[in-house]
């Protein structure tokens, strides 16, 4: 009753009382449900973090995050009969069907769901497996075939490692031969410079000795070797020093030939002393080997082996039609390269004047080309020149109107031709009383002719309307 009347006395802090009292009950229960919303939220992002993780490492781990998969491997039994036997990372299908049915209590059902997923299984797998049989079969057959085909090329090989090593020997015993007949070749040349000073140069070339008598060594050697030099000494074997003379040179070819007197008392010593072979260039042919002796590296004695790549024929040279060698042996001809064939015989020379400087091969001239030309440079006497280069006019150029013979495409300077008047694009038709119709005839001609001779050369001229003959008194050169 006094609280009664209390709360009668003071109605405004009764109500004021209930209201903070229902207030605060309201405001906890809201709190609770903010608590309750916050805490799902968090376990729903914190799920949906762990799932994404999960899908992010699974392929670099090699995890499965399916069901697992059934591979079978095969096994042959006795009888030959073929079993199959499922291999399984995690749980088989069959056991998560199996698994399902126990769940459901249906025992029957669950076996049937067993059986049938095992032949789902083992369907695929028997099919996957005959594949890789056959193809093991066809790649153990393939190397089986590759293998009897290796034997049997093997088998009808011509040639053995006997037979290689004997073309090998050959080879080497023909270079060994050949290079006892090289020689060393020092010229020495005295002069001043500008200030009125003495000096001397000197270099070492390569030659090889072509000839020997009883009185004399002559010796082929380059024309750099011996143009211009005040002396000339060539290093001969059992240390013998002996002084050079040059007997006969050829800027054209770029070949010269020394003379060395052999005293009494060399002769003992040079008694082993062979000149080399020479033999017929026109005999080579594409595919040949070929043996570069001299200095083909720059260095005397040095020798070098290659094939015949390329036979280039009719290429024109001063007076003649030539043959060009090319060679993969190497080859310097400022220092003396010597080309032979496989029994050792002299066939040619490297030159740079028909070499191509973008190629590795070396370019070789032939001997039966200049056979004539190099007696006579032995023999010490001048071979005959006009100073024409020129080619054949062909038959299919003569059906236009134009006169058989060689067509001049260049006149060399100062030369007798140059003299006599005949100019580039003259075709040359007679020699004397010989008809010229190809530059072989030309050469042939002009090798029976000797240095001073004059002869009469008939060419034709290209006029305004046609072609006129005229005929130009030529005086014989020498090379």
């Amino acid at each position: 009753m006094a609280e009664e009347r209390k709360d009668e006395e003071n109605p405004k802090e009764s109500r004021q009382f209930m209201t903070q009292t229902i207030t605060g009950r309201r405001g906890g229960g809201e709190r609770f449900l903010k608590f309750v919303g916050k805490a799902v939220l968090a376990g729903v992002i914190f799920a949906a973090a762990a799932v994404a993780t999960a899908a992010f490492l699974a392929p670099r781990f090699g995890l499965q995050t399916g069901p697992a998969e059934t591979t079978a491997q095969v096994r042959i039994g006795q009888g030959g009969e073929t079993e199959e036997e499922s291999i399984s990372g995690g749980t088989s299908g069959s056991g998560s069907e199996s698994a399902a049915a126990e769940s459901a209590s249906a025992v029957s059902e669950s076996t049937a769901a067993s059986e049938s997923a095992s032949a789902a299984a083992e369907t695929p797998a028997a099919a996957e497996s005959s594949p890789a049989r056959e193809s093991s079969a066809a790649d153990e057959n393939r190397g089986k075939d590759s293998l009897e085909a290796f034997s049997e090329a093997m088998e009808q090989y011509p040639y053995s490692m006997e037979d290689f090593l004997k073309i090998t020997g050959n080879l080497k015993s023909a270079a060994e031969k050949t290079d006892k007949s090289v020689v060393s070749v020092n010229h020495v040349r005295e002069g001043t410079d500008w200030f009125e000073n003495g000096v001397t140069t000197s270099g070492t070339y390569s030659g090889i000795v072509v000839a020997k008598t009883a009185s004399e060594l002559l010796i082929l050697t380059t024309e750099e070797a011996a143009h211009g030099a005040d002396s000339l000494t060539v290093s001969l074997p059992r240390g013998i020093n002996a002084e050079a003379m040059v007997k006969r040179l050829d800027s054209m070819t770029g070949l010269a030939v020394l003379t060395v007197p052999v005293t009494e008392e060399d002769q003992e010593a040079l008694r082993d002393l062979e000149p080399v072979s020479v033999g017929s260039s026109s005999k080579v042919q594409r595919g040949d080997f070929l043996i570069t002796a001299g200095a083909p590296a720059g260095i005397l004695h040095s020798l070098e082996y290659g094939i015949v790549s390329v036979l280039r024929q009719g290429v024109s040279d001063v007076d003649r039609s030539v043959t060009v060698i090319y060679t993969d042996a190497g080859g310097n001809a400022s220092a003396g390269t010597w080309v032979l064939n496989t029994d050792g015989e002299l066939i040619g020379w490297v030159t740079d004047r028909m070499g191509d400087p973008g190629s590795r091969n070396s370019a070789v001239l032939g001997f039966s080309d200049y056979g004539m030309l190099l007696e006579r440079m032995t023999n010490g006497q001048a071979s005959p020149c006009f100073g024409i280069r020129g080619t054949a006019v062909i038959p299919s150029v003569q059906e236009q109107g134009v006169p058989a013979g060689v067509y001049v495409s260049e006149v060399i300077g100062d030369s007798p031709a140059f003299e006599a008047g005949i100019q580039p694009g003259d075709i040359i038709t007679r020699v004397g009383d010989s008809r010229i119709s190809t530059m072989r005839d030309l050469s042939a001609r002009l090798d029976t002719l000797h240095a001073q001779d004059n002869v009469a050369v008939t060419v034709m001229r290209n006029g305004r309307e046609e072609y006129t003959g005229i005929e130009f008194q030529v005086t014989v050169g020498a090379r």
